[in-house]
């Protein structure tokens, strides 16, 4: 699996790079009391939040929400938005991007 970090953020992509997948299915942890640029995508961002957080989903002019463990989020492609790990433990997220970015 391909695996992409920075100081801040690890993505693990679970799937392989194929036409026949048509969703690209992203294992992330995010460490703690780390903030986000905004963000805007060409593809819907779903996801749902294991384990930490709670972390803080900004959607511009929409509004924000707080993510607790079990909690799943929803952004549309073309919507600004951000999420911030607000506790100081390691957030870890499975998302899926729709479609995939590859």
């Amino acid at each position: 699996m391909k695996v992409i970090e920075d100081a801040h953020r690890k993505y693990t992509f679970l799937l392989p790079k194929r036409r026949q997948i048509k969703v690209e299915l992203v294992f992330e942890e995010w460490k703690g009391e780390h903030e986000t640029e905004m963000e805007v995508f060409d593809f819907d961002v779903a996801g749902y939040l294991l384990e930490g957080g709670p972390v803080e989903l900004e959607i511009e002019d929409k509004g924000k929400w707080e993510i607790n463990p079990g909690d799943s989020f929803y952004v549309p492609a073309g919507y600004r938005h951000r999420g911030i790990n607000k506790g100081n433990k390691v957030a870890r997220l499975l998302t899926c991007y729709y479609p995939p970015r590859y």
